[in-house]
């Protein structure tokens, strides 16, 4: 799936994903330095392993496109949405920037910015 024809994997590259796949229960490795950009596909079923890899769009839900498990690097920078908060990723450590709060009768979610230090280290 990211490798050329020779088999070499194709490390910085910018991957489309616009289908959901279903992994099988297979893993699969992301080149280094290579791009998610997600338009409407997903992961299932599986484990992706990122490699210093970058998702877009930035501040995706991460729970709606990998609906697997998730370990290894992502990029520096990395702002993701995940179980209700927006968090950054430092490199080093996810940092919760905002959490979203839903208001019954109210049409909006409302985010509320607050920094805090998520210690897990997941998303």
């Amino acid at each position: 799936m990211f490798q050329d024809d020779k088999g070499n994997p194709l490390t910085n590259t910018i991957f489309i994903v616009q289908y959901d796949y279903d992994l099988g229960g297979d893993t699969v490795v992301i080149p280094e330095d290579s791009v998610l950009f997600f338009f409407g596909g997903s992961f299932q079923n599986g484990t992706i392993v990122f490699n210093n890899t970058a998702i877009y769009p930035q501040a995706a839900n991460f729970e709606d496109l990998f609906g697997c498990y998730t370990k290894g690097p992502v990029k520096v920078g990395q702002i993701a949405f995940s179980g209700g908060e927006i968090k950054y990723w430092d490199g080093r450590n996810w940092w919760v920037l905002g959490k979203s709060y839903e208001h019954p009768g109210n049409n909006c979610t409302n985010v509320y910015f607050r920094y805090s230090y998520d210690t897990d280290n997941g998303t």
